[in-house]
């Protein structure tokens, strides 16, 4: 199934989100350049939409993974202690530490090892700053 349209969201119907994240993550993925690129959303995250959702997702994303060639070591970041919703974010807190935990399950039932990224700080700031070291010294 092609989607084509913008402005597609979880609570309109979350099967066509579910793919919708699943085919821009493959566009995005196929524009990178370069040897090495960090991603904060990967084709795991579509599978956790789904499963938190309890709806299908296509079979095909297994694969697509597979042909990712991804780095086995995922750096995982600690969720905000401040999350709120917005005109983008409309899941409750509740919501969002599920999608949370289910991203950390299936990272795992697929065999990526998870680095823990904690907050480091209250201070926004400097939690970005040390967050951001913490990756570049376990990234070499």
């Amino acid at each position: 199934m092609l989607i084509q349209a913008e402005n597609i969201f979880p609570w309109d119907n979350q099967e066509i989100f579910c793919e919708a994240c699943r085919q821009l993550q493959l566009k995005r993925e196929r524009g990178l350049v370069g040897d090495v690129a960090f991603l904060d959303r990967s084709l795991v995250d579509p599978i956790a939409f789904a499963e938190v959702a309890q709806c299908p997702i296509s079979d095909s994303i297994y694969q697509d993974i597979n042909n990712a060639n991804y780095e086995q070591d995922v750096f995982f970041l600690q969720m905000l202690p401040e999350y709120r919703t917005d005109a983008q974010r409309k899941d409750s807190p509740d919501q969002a530490v599920a999608v949370s935990r289910q991203l950390r399950e299936v990272y795992v039932r697929l065999g990526f090892r998870l680095i823990d990224v904690p907050l480091f700080s209250n201070n926004e700031l400097k939690s970005k700053n040390m967050r951001l070291q913490f990756i570049l010294g376990h990234a070499v």
